[in-house]
């Protein structure tokens, strides 16, 4: 969801009503939680009330402190892409990646790394904590039909 997600009037329900408790995940910009008109404390606490998990997308690229995250408290973060690229080659983003996974770690939640696009980087990424990543590496962004053909494909491979 992103800010003007969020003014579309009846929103938060008609969401939190498309799925049984625990199965639906909505991804929240960093920058939603940062800013006045976004979601608000009542609005996270009526997702959380209906089984809806929470995963902050693009974590890193602004100013949203670890003391929010133990406030949502959401299933996991997604890191921005600005964090991660290149990581391989850069022992200070790795540092930060690795306190961050540490921090996150230690609050009970799940670290994802976006944007990654090559082998360097995702074996970067585990051994700094992360728990699963996505990106070019694995497969270009697909729509239904596409990811329904390649999910076949891999079935018939195993």
């Amino acid at each position: 969801l992103n800010i003007q997600d969020t003014k579309e009037p009846g929103l938060l329900s008609r969401l939190s009503s498309l799925c049984a408790d625990n199965t639906l995940h909505i991804e929240l910009q960093e920058d939603l939680l940062q800013s006045k008109s976004g979601l608000l404390e009542k609005d996270i606490e009526f997702l959380r009330q209906r089984g809806v998990q929470l995963v902050i997308d693009n974590y890193g690229s602004g100013d949203i402190s670890l003391r929010l995250l133990g406030d949502l408290p959401p299933l996991s973060l997604k890191l921005a892409y600005r964090l991660i690229h290149a990581i391989d080659a850069d022992p200070v983003r790795q540092k930060m990646v690795r306190a961050i996974a540490g921090a996150t770690h230690g609050l009970g939640l799940k670290v994802s790394a976006t944007g990654v696009e090559s082998e360097a980087e995702a074996a970067t990424l585990l051994e700094l904590g992360c728990d699963s990543a996505q990106g070019f590496l694995f497969s270009k962004p697909l729509d239904g039909e596409e990811l329904t053909t390649y999910l076949a494909v891999g079935a018939q491979r195993r």
